[in-house]
């Protein structure tokens, strides 16, 4: 807001006191970033350029020239000539760098995020005056974009369904009164798959909408600077049987050994009859396999605290939701009071999917 302010005041006192402005027809500025249409020598041109950096000497622009051909932002702006007159040319701009490559389909997170990058795309179409020829070009970049994310969508009737959106909005009541009344009310809710979904669709008749955000983020996940062995850090750990697919999430603020010695001391201690609580034990002397092949691997490391309850909470609800053979108990694990109470009272929890 303070850079917009100072190149506000920039503006007001270059502009219109130079007397090389006058060779502006147009001058559009986002932030920083300016767009103008210069109609004089060049020569004059760059003068004006010296008088907007001689304004502040902290500030300094930088001049492009496109002749009639330009890119500003995220659109390419050209001047086709059309019975001696030139009119502009709009075509949507990205960088040779661009991949597309955003949240896939596969990804444990809500549709509304998978689907952002192809509504934002959508939405600078329809509000871009493109002809016919970049309508069908960006079409086709999206259905790539799309194709690219693993994402199975119709794009052209995604299209066809916003442009009838944008233009019943255009035709609807939009007075400050209506707003107000008609104004969302907004739950933020963890991500826990597809039964938040169904959630959402419930809440949606009650007049709420949700914004559901994913329990894991990238910062949980990456720790590129611990020299410590695996094996020797504290953190989320997964234990796999050896003799079957049962699998156990778990998290330990002592490094990975302590914890496994733990494990089979309990083991031990409840085949002497001494009741404590451990799920991996009960498994193996439920279904008699050998305590010493089950396999203990960090998956996640980090120091005990909220992260590591939230971890959990979604290392489980994703096995859960691809309906793994888990010895935890779900209805015992969750921290979260909202997926506490989400696992206690939804009946079977492996069908999530």
């Amino acid at each position: 807001m303070v850079a917009d302010i100072f190149i506000d005041h920039l503006e007001s006192a270059v502009l219109e006191s130079s007397p090389h402005a006058s060779h502006l027809r147009h001058w559009a500025r986002y932030v920083d970033d300016i767009f103008g249409i210069w109609h004089g020598p060049e020569a004059s041109l760059h003068l004006l350029l010296q008088e907007l950096d001689g304004f502040d000497p902290d500030i300094k622009f930088t001049l492009q020239i496109g002749k009639v051909n330009i890119n500003f932002l995220d659109i390419n702006v050209s001047f086709i000539e059309d019975k001696n007159v030139l009119r502009p040319k709009f075509n949507i701009y990205r960088k040779e760098s661009y991949t597309g490559v955003s949240i896939h389909a596969d990804s444990f997170h809500p549709d509304a995020h998978k689907m952002a990058i192809i509504n934002s795309s959508i939405h600078r179409l329809l509000h871009i005056p493109l002809d016919e020829a970049a309508i069908k070009q960006e079409t086709q970049i999206i259905r790539s974009i799309a194709q690219t994310n693993g994402l199975k969508i119709n794009v052209e009737q995604l299209i066809r369904r916003k442009r009838l959106q944008l233009l019943l909005a255009q035709n609807s009541d939009n007075s400050p009164a209506s707003i107000s009344r008609n104004k969302p009310k907004w739950l933020r809710l963890p991500f826990l798959g597809q039964g938040s979904k169904k959630l959402a669709s419930e809440l949606q008749r009650f007049g709420y909408k949700v914004g559901f955000y994913p329990i894991t983020t990238v910062s949980n996940l990456f720790d590129l600077k611990d020299p410590t062995p695996l094996p020797e850090r504290s953190g989320m750990y997964r234990a796999s049987c050896g003799e079957c697919d049962a699998a156990y999430y778990g998290q330990t603020g002592r490094n990975l050994q302590t914890r496994i010695g733990d494990r089979r001391t309990t083991y031990r201690s409840k085949l002497k009859g001494k009741s404590r609580e451990s799920a991996i034990a009960d498994h193996c002397i439920n279904t008699n396999h050998s305590i010493d092949r089950v396999e203990f691997q960090i998956i996640h490391s980090l120091e005990k605290g909220r992260s590591m309850h939230r971890l959990e909470e979604s290392e489980i609800t994703r096995a859960l939701s691809n309906q793994e053979n888990i010895m935890n108990d779900a209805s015992a694990t969750f921290h979260n009071p909202f997926v506490q109470y989400y696992f206690n009272t939804v009946k079977n929890l492996p069908n999530l999917s």
